[in-house]
This record gives C-alpha cells, sequence and structure tokens, in this order.
C-alpha cells in the first residue's frame, strides 16, 4: 500500500489563484453568444479591463458608457468569464 507523505507535496502555493481571481477562457468574437458578456483581455485590473455586451455579429456595447463598439471582426480574439 502506498503511504502519503504531506512534507514531499511539491505544491507550490505561491503560484496558485486565490479565491479572489478571475478565470479567464478565451473565444474568438464570433462563438460568443449575442447578449453574452465579454472582455478583451484577461487582465483582472478594474480600471483597465471591463466588460462589453455583444449586440450582434459586429456590435459590442460597452458596460460602464454603454455606448456601441462596431467593427468588431468576428476573429477577434475575446475573454469570458468562467
Amino acid at each position: 500500500m502506498s503511504q502519503n507523505n504531506p512534507a514531499a507535496d511539491n505544491i507550490n502555493y505561491a503560484t496558485l489563484s486565490g479565491v479572489d481571481s478571475a478565470d479567464f477562457d478565451e473565444y474568438l468574437f464570433e462563438d460568443v453568444e449575442d447578449g453574452d458578456l465579454f472582455w478583451f483581455n484577461e487582465s483582472t485590473e478594474p480600471n483597465g479591463n471591463h466588460a462589453f455586451r455583444k449586440i450582434n455579429e459586429s456590435e459590442a456595447q460597452d458596460t460602464r458608457t454603454r455606448r456601441g463598439m462596431y467593427g468588431i471582426g468576428p476573429r477577434t480574439t475575446v475573454y469570458q468569464k468562467i
């Protein structure tokens, strides 16, 4: 029978993400459903990265200013929180 030796566990806890960190999945803009929120980068900086809502295949709305963005390419890389 194998034995568990906690002293031999090689987990680097400094590299593990914390409870308060956001996890993002990478998508193409064309794969995001209309009405879903997405972000343009994976930063957790609140002032540097805020959400957008997809309106249709080439438009999104900034959730802070409520202004529309037009001409977003379908192959643009975006991120969604999981």
